[in-house]
């Protein structure tokens, strides 16, 4: 059975969720109408708070924004273009601290307020409309940003241009927002057109460029090209390294992505003492709550069940259960990624009922945020049926493996590895009800589909061959 949070549906649920995080567009400081001031260069102490936020010193931009927004006030008037533009700025810096909630609701309350004042396609008003966008997605609300954000990048388009920094931040904010909405294909096309948009207009070693590079790999994760993520993460890293520094959370990202093709790659501890060690640093540069080093703790969790350290994964996972859940809330992405984790550690251990307690609350929630047919809802129904078969439920058990097997099969295709794990199970879960004959035509299908996939010498293959052979023998005698 694949891991939670590292088989391919769930490494994109913490990748996703980096992703995320970080697209958050840039402060829009140029015009996009007849204004005079709009063409003005911002004032100075609009600068330093922009430079704060780009060297990533977001507590000091914080506090710096608030007294922005109170002179910009004072000077001009709440409702004056400057002091709104600075609003926008405050919220942007709330986001970038994974503030979502509270960036989100100041967003709501600007933008009827910028609409009015600056217009419906002025910048700042997209701009505003961009963050919203943003801080729904962030907080697992991917289909609301899917349906909102290509209107919002054709008005960009058609208002900024297709080239302007605005445009291509949505457009990649689009590609992670599909990315975490399990729509594969659609990312990467999205990720793979706005490359060299971005690297034309921006510049091969601008951040916006790397970061879109970056979201690439973790889109060809996902989709198991795993050689090809792993080369181009190989090559991003010095780069990044060298152009926005060694501690950077860009350059943190890249190593967690590298971190994650280890682990598919089956070299766990290698993959554990690479987190151990970024989880240090992320600690001492980020903060022991950031979202990178929570991320990461989470991915140690799902290393130790793998390397079937079950105590120390499960001790591990409760100590970060209550801290995700004050940062996020109860029913983020991230939240769901440990609790799927740590009913997983559960069924290894024989703890039945735990984790089907623990799988009955997250496939709801799954099926809220990325929807019923999505990967990671799947996989926790399939982990479901499997703990039922564990708990000797298996009447109850076939019916969810049958119920799940033909949305895997159309959403992912006959072959596709997690199709045919799940044959294998509804093989075994048949066997257990003397169901011999049923049992051996879906053991059949898996042993077909692991030749195909893994080649006869793999040992899931000869596995699914074993069984096959045994269901043979017992239909033969009956």
């Amino acid at each position: 059975m694949h891991s939670s949070l590292f088989s391919s549906a769930h490494v994109r649920a913490c990748a996703a969720a980096c992703s995320l995080a970080l697209l958050v567009l840039s402060a829009a400081l140029g015009g996009g109408n007849a204004h005079a001031e709009e063409k003005a260069a911002p004032p100075p102490d609009y600068a330093a708070v922009m430079a704060l936020k780009t060297a990533e010193k977001y507590a000091e931009a914080e506090t710096a924004a608030q007294a922005l927004v109170k002179a910009r006030t004072q000077a001009q008037g709440a409702e004056a273009r400057e002091t709104l533009q600075a609003r926008i700025l405050l919220a942007e810096i709330l986001r970038k601290q994974v503030r979502e909630a509270e960036a989100e609701k100041q967003l709501q309350a600007l933008l009827p307020v910028v609409t009015r004042i600056c217009g419906a396609e002025d910048r700042e008003t997209l701009r505003c409309q961009s963050a919203l966008i943003g801080a729904a997605g962030s907080q697992g609300r991917y289909a609301q940003a899917v349906e909102k954000l290509p209107a919002l990048i054709a008005l960009q388009t058609r208002v900024l241009g297709p080239e302007d920094l605005e445009t291509v931040s949505s457009r990649r904010r689009l590609a992670a927002a599909l990315l975490s909405q399990g729509n594969l294909a659609a990312a990467e096309e999205e990720a793979r057109q706005v490359l060299p948009v971005c690297t034309r207009s921006l510049g091969a070693e601008s951040r916006d460029t790397l970061e879109t590079r970056l979201l690439l790999a973790e889109i060809l994760i996902q989709r198991s090209s795993h050689a090809e993520a792993e080369t181009l993460l190989q090559e991003l890293l010095p780069l990044v390294t060298r152009v926005v520094g060694a501690e950077s959370r860009i350059t943190l990202r890249c190593e967690s992505d590298i971190t994650n093709t280890l682990f598919l790659q089956e070299k766990y501890r290698e993959a554990e003492e690479k987190c151990r060690a970024l989880i240090t640093t992320e600690t001492r540069v980020l903060g022991a709550e950031s979202w990178q080093t929570l991320n990461d703790r989470a991915t140690l969790g799902a290393i130790l069940c793998r390397e079937e350290k079950w105590d120390e994964a499960e001790a591990h996972l409760q100590k970060l259960l209550p801290v995700t859940t004050r940062v996020y809330g109860p029913e983020h992405p991230n939240l769901v990624n440990i609790q799927s984790t740590l009913a997983e550690v559960w069924f290894y251990s024989s703890k039945y009922e735990q984790a089907e307690k623990q799988l009955r609350l997250v496939i709801p929630m799954q099926a809220r945020m990325h929807g019923p047919e999505s990967e990671r809802t799947l996989w926790s129904r399939i982990a479901l049926a499997r703990v039922l078969s564990g708990m000797e439920k298996h009447a109850e058990a076939e019916q969810e493996f049958l119920q799940v097997l033909p949305l895997y099969e159309h959403a992912f295709g006959a072959e596709h590895l997690d199709t045919l794990s799940t044959c294998y199970s509804l093989a075994l879960c048949l066997m257990e009800q003397d169901k011999m004959a049923e049992a051996l035509t879906y053991a059949r299908r898996a042993r077909a589909g692991y030749l195909k996939t893994l080649g006869k010498d793999h040992p899931t293959t000869r596995t699914a061959a074993k069984l096959v052979k045994h269901l043979t023998q017992l239909t033969d005698k009956a």
